[in-house]
């Protein structure tokens, strides 16, 4: 028995290492990196695409000879071809205008009556004053026996029942 004591004191003791080390997980990753090394000599050892000798020098030089070129056209000669088309289309609208506006009928003095003058007075359109007032009066031939024919005895009373007694003393003086 004492011989089983010696031996465990001489396990439980100071441990004895040797100069070789591993690391942890070496087992359990062993086997991934031994398939891994297999796959890549298996793999092929020459490119799969070749490019002709200098290549990659002249490759723009082929596209852009490739390539059609267009004329750049700049702001003004672009309105420069649109002036044409835009004056034709003005005088156009300008005929048109004309011909539906002005077209329809024409107005002669006969056909502006006192009230149409009236408004245009009215609006602010027209000023006269006194002094061009008794030139045309006087320029005018009045007939005093058509405006007396012209008035009734009717139109005369109703007008004195419906003026102001104030106003007509006021006219009066």
């Amino acid at each position: 028995m004492e011989n089983k004591h010696s031996n465990n004191n001489l396990l439980s003791g100071p441990k004895i290492t040797s100069g070789f080390s591993i690391e942890n997980e070496y087992f359990n990753s062993i086997e991934d990196s031994f398939y891994c090394k297999i796959l890549e000599e298996n793999l092929p050892k020459s490119h799969g695409f070749k490019t002709p000798p200098q290549y990659f020098d002249f490759i723009e030089d082929n596209i852009l000879s490739k390539t059609k070129k267009f004329p750049a056209q700049t702001f003004f000669q672009k309105v420069r071809q649109l002036i044409p088309t835009i004056a034709a289309a003005s005088v156009l609208l300008f005929i048109a205008l004309n011909y539906f506006t002005f077209g329809s009928k024409a107005i002669t003095f006969d056909e502006i009556t006192a009230i149409d003058i009236e408004n245009w007075y009215e609006n602010g359109y027209g000023t006269v004053d006194s002094d061009e007032i008794a030139t045309t009066l006087e320029q005018s031939d009045f007939d005093d026996d058509n405006f007396l024919n012209s008035t009734k005895d009717h139109d005369i009373e109703t007008y004195l029942e419906n003026i102001n007694t104030t106003t007509l003393i006021d006219e009066i003086r």
